[in-house]
C-alpha cells in the first residue's frame, strides 16, 4: 500500500521532514518499510502475507509476534486523516484497540531500533487527526519492529499530547513558510 497523498495538503512526515536524520531516508530504507508496513497491514486484516526479501522478514516476524499476542481490533488503519482547518495530512497506521491496553489507541510502525524526538511529534499530530475524524484515542506509542523477528519494543507517547501537538504546529508553520 502506497503512501500516496492526493489532498493537496503537506502530510505530517513532509512537515517534520527537515528534522528527520537523512539517514533513514535512504531508497533502501524507505522500500523496506513500506513493504513491512503492507505486509502488517495485511496481517491485522486478516489478508494474506506475501513473502518479504529474506533481510526483512525478520520486521513481519516481530510484528506477528506483537499483533498475535495483543490481538489488536482495527478500527482505522492505514486510512489518510484530514484537517483541512489547518492544512495538513496524515495515514496513521493503527488506531484501535489491544489486549492489556484499555480504551482506543494510536501505533505507528517503526522499522528502526533508534528512537528519534520526531516520533512523538508525529504521534501527536496523527492522534489529532484521529480526533478530527471522530476517532479519539486515549493512548499512542511506537512499535519499533525488530529485524531478527524477537518481540518488538513498545514507546508510550504521553497520554496529553497537547505539547507535542504545539511543537508540531510550530513545524507545520515553518514547513508552510518555506514552501509557499
Amino acid at each position: 500500500m502506497a503512501y500516496v497523498n492526493k489532498t493537496g495538503l503537506p502530510s505530517v512526515t513532509q512537515a517534520l521532514g527537515a528534522f528527520i536524520e537523512s539517514e533513514w531516508v535512504a531508497q533502501e530504507y524507505l522500500d523496506r518499510g513500506t513493504a513491512v508496513h503492507d505486509a502488517a497491514h495485511a496481517y491485522i486484516s486478516g489478508r494474506y502475507v506475501a513473502p518479504l526479501r529474506a533481510d526483512w522478514r525478520g520486521y513481519v516476524d516481530s510484528f506477528k509476534r506483537w499483533a498475535d499476542e495483543v490481538q489488536p481490533e482495527v478500527v482505522s488503519a492505514e486510512d489518510r486523516l484530514v484537517d483541512a482547518i489547518s492544512g495538513f495530512c496524515g495515514q496513521p497506521d493503527f488506531i484501535g484497540r489491544i489486549r492489556g491496553r484499555f480504551g482506543v489507541g494510536l501505533i505507528d510502525w517503526k522499522t528502526s531500533l533508534a528512537v528519534s524526538k520526531w516520533h512523538r511529534l508525529q504521534g501527536a499530530a496523527y492522534r489529532h487527526l484521529a480526533k478530527r475524524a471522530g476517532k479519539l484515542t486515549k493512548w499512542g506509542g511506537n512499535l519499533r519492529l525488530r529485524h531478527d523477528g524477537k518481540m518488538p519494543i513498545f514507546d508510550s507517547w504521553p497520554e496529553d499530547y497537547r505539547i507535542d501537538y504545539q511543537r508540531f504546529q510550530c513545524a507545520m508553520a515553518l514547513f508552510k513558510y518555506f514552501n509557499s
